[in-house]
């Protein structure tokens, strides 16, 4: 019986891979906010006609703000970013000097990273990309590349506070040994992209193949007869093409 081993022998200490999406909550949980004097109208001149200066020193409306996913060598972690609104008073008051702790920066005043989960997982990620079909009642999941060919779907899941496995995509193996064309190793791993609309995702593997991951379709729901706030996960996936067909 073999079993799968892997040791890190030096921690990262950079960051290899970072996306921004709505993983451990919808755009529509959370909550917009715009300044008093954004509400305002449109920002007059200053004393010597320059509306760029008054329009640029005019906070703008924030609106929801995506989870941070950075990942390191084998580290995967999920940030929620928690902005504060700037106070009436301290907009009054003009811009201050940028190294003044109460700079105020469109309309916020202080910004902060809190950390959602963690994990170390049994590889390096070659690759990481955010699924999202864009609506406000559906989070997005995370979709990340391992050597040689393997694609992971990663989810929130609320009863864990913590991110679970969705679907398992493997291209490797006998089964598909043809797509090396004999050749051991590559000049980079695989490299994970996907739709901005949530349809699907593609995966470069080999140097040369692409696989297309098709996004699972939801039902409507027969009580509401609206689509649940869900995730938008992968269904299946299949190899496309060659890239030198493409070509």
């Amino acid at each position: 019986m073999s079993y799968a081993a892997y040791k890190m022998m030096h921690w990262p200490t950079g960051i290899d891979h970072c996306a921004a999406g709505f993983i451990a909550h919808c755009p529509s949980d959370a909550a917009a906010f715009s300044s008093a004097s954004s509400a305002g109208g449109a920002a007059t001149p200053g004393p010597d006609g320059d509306v760029d200066s008054a329009t640029a020193r005019v906070p703008m409306p924030v609106g929801p703000t995506p989870n941070l996913v950075v990942a390191a060598a084998n580290v995967l972690e999920v940030y929620a970013v928690m902005a504060e609104a700037a106070a009436a008073e301290d907009e009054a008051s003009g811009p201050q000097p940028s190294s003044s702790p109460g700079t105020v920066l469109d309309g916020i005043c202080r910004a902060r990273l809190e950390l959602v989960c963690h994990y170390r997982l049994h590889g390096n990620i070659e690759s990481m990309a955010v699924l999202s079909d864009g609506t406000d009642n559906r989070r997005g999941s995370i979709a990340l590349a391992f050597e040689d060919a393997k694609i992971t779907i990663l989810e929130f899941d609320d009863s864990i506070c913590g991110l679970r496995t969705s679907s398992m995509h493997c291209f490797e193996g006998p089964e598909w040994q043809h797509l090396k064309r004999g050749r051991e190793s590559f000049a980079w791993g695989p490299i994970i992209k996907a739709d901005p609309q949530g349809r699907c995702g593609a995966a470069l593997v080999y140097g040369l193949k692409i696989i297309i991951l098709k996004a699972a379709q939801f039902t409507l729901d027969s009580d509401t007869g609206n689509i649940p706030p869900l995730l938008s996960q992968m269904g299946y996936s299949w190899l496309m093409t060659d890239m030198t067909e493409v070509v």
